[in-house]
């Protein structure tokens, strides 16, 4: 959809490593479809010109392994918070506790570069 509104002018890059196993993970769709929601809502993608979304999925070390990177909005002022906050981060906290309590790690953080960073970490069993 956002390809559509904004004329196809947008810099969204996915790196999907082992995919084949990652399709046999079962994992709720809800989880990443927030994570990629937040990095589009907050990034000004299609609206400021150097704005863009990295998205890497991978097995690594017995863990799937989630990173979106994303530009900031030069227009909107993002709150660091501490507690992973916001709406969005509490939905994806919520899943996780309750589908994977005690083995994932989840860091949601404003990193170098006007970038916001958020990794995601499930182990396997």
């Amino acid at each position: 959809m956002y390809q559509l509104k904004y004329n196809n002018r947008l810099d969204i890059s996915f790196d999907i490593q082992d995919e084949e196993t990652l399709e046999l993970i079962e994992i709720p769709p809800s989880i990443f479809l927030t994570l990629f929601e937040n990095a589009l809502k907050h990034s000004a993608i299609g609206i400021e010109s150097d704005s863009f979304i990295k998205v890497q999925y991978k097995i690594e070390n017995q863990e799937i392994f989630v990173e979106i990177i994303n530009s900031i909005a030069k227009k909107k002022i993002l709150v660091n918070n501490e507690d992973n906050g916001g709406l969005g981060n509490e939905a994806v906290m919520s899943i996780l506790e309750k589908n994977y309590s005690g083995i994932f790690t989840f860091i949601s953080t404003e990193g170098e570069n006007e970038e916001y960073q958020t990794v995601l970490k499930i182990k396997l069993s």
